[in-house]
């Protein structure tokens, strides 16, 4: 049978193994560490200036916020971002575009949106279904 401290030279060299054969190179292999390449598609626009659409807010006790916003977006929303001293809301886009919603953040559920990290955003996909982003909430600070 197997001493005490056998096991433990078994799994070591069986690791070691392990990590030749995960880790080790073909001479021919290369790696190009370049610039990416344009692939040809362009990147999406997104949508800039007021979104003109059905908005709603929903809130729970437990702190939960739901925004559902009737319009498909062509980029992917990145985050959520409040105006206290205007009220506005913006959905900032993957690509660098803003849409303004025409929502206005109430001033008396100020204390409410300086507590809020993350807002689960609601939107419709292209076949007609919803789609959930959950994504980061900021509320801007003016120096």
């Amino acid at each position: 049978m197997f001493r005490k401290g056998d096991a433990g030279i078994m799994i070591k060299t069986l690791l070691r193994k392990l990590r030749y054969m995960l880790f080790r190179r073909k001479t021919d292999e290369s790696v190009d560490s370049g610039v990416m390449h344009d692939t040809g598609h362009p990147a999406p626009q997104g949508i800039n200036g007021l979104l003109d659409a059905e908005i709603a807010f929903l809130f729970d006790d437990a702190g939960s916020v739901v925004l559902t916003v009737n319009a498909a977006f062509d980029d992917v929303p990145a985050w959520i971002e409040g105006d206290p001293s205007t009220g506005t809301v913006y959905i900032v886009q993957m690509g660098g575009a803003t849409a303004r919603l025409k929502v206005k953040l109430p001033p008396k559920e100020m204390e409410r949106w300086t507590k809020i990290k993350r807002i689960a955003l609601v939107t419709n996909a292209e076949n007609g279904e919803k789609l959930m982003h959950y994504i980061a909430f900021t509320l801007q600070t003016r120096a």
